[in-house]
């Protein structure tokens, strides 16, 4: 068979296939609802990182302890994360900055989460230490803070920037990704290795990770 010949064949089965694909999910009805659903969806995503970007960025100004860095979306805890953040910006990805994450160690009752959720949780950022452990004694209660969400593709990423060269940094870590593996949190974990080049690395931990391409710059 010739080769234009072949070639004509092939996009003819290619068509073939799109249109009956179309037909089981509902015609072009249907392609047209799929598109709508995934529009809002990028519009829900955008309003909430505009939304909670704003209060991340106000949460970062005054509530920050210690020595932090400035970048052009707020104040980062270190210079490895300000670096992620550069990247980020250079491949137009949406995020938020330490968004809570709650998880549970046992089960509680409706009530006592709602309380928690009230009284506890808003707060546990700036209350001491000891109250922390308490709670994670008492209730099984662990308010974390990973350092990045990617609302559109719902991962979180960790930038351990210290994780080669301090033993107790090291340990803290271990804990939180087991604890994310026991709850079946996706974590891209981004180690100071990555961090020399994370326009070569990072798109195939974050590939990993969720299955989808990074986009591109």
């Amino acid at each position: 068979m010739p080769r234009k010949e072949a070639l004509n064949e092939m996009a003819f089965l290619k068509k073939m296939r799109w249109m009956a694909v179309v037909a089981f999910k509902g015609g072009g009805r249907g392609v047209r609802r799929r598109k709508w659903r995934n529009s809002v969806r990028d519009w829900l995503n955008r309003l909430d990182f505009v939304v909670f970007g704003f209060f991340d960025r106000i949460d970062t100004r005054f509530l920050f302890k210690g020595r932090n860095v400035r970048t052009a979306n707020g104040r980062v805890r270190s210079s490895y994360e300000a670096r992620f953040v550069q990247f980020l910006r250079r491949r137009h990805v949406r995020y938020r900055y330490e968004r809570k994450l709650v998880l549970y160690d046992r089960k509680l009752s409706l009530d006592a989460r709602i309380l928690l959720m009230l009284l506890y949780v808003p707060f546990s950022s700036v209350l001491p230490a000891f109250v922390n452990r308490w709670a994670a004694y008492k209730y099984g209660i662990h308010v974390y803070r990973p350092d990045f969400y990617l609302p559109r593709y719902k991962v979180y990423v960790e930038v351990w920037g210290m994780a080669d060269f301090n033993e107790g940094y090291k340990r803290v870590m271990n804990k939180k990704l087991s604890m994310y593996r026991r709850h079946r949190i996706p974590v891209i974990s981004v180690y100071p290795r990555h961090l020399r080049d994370l326009d070569s690395s990072f798109p195939g931990l974050f590939r990993e990770a969720t299955g989808k391409r990074l986009p591109e710059r």
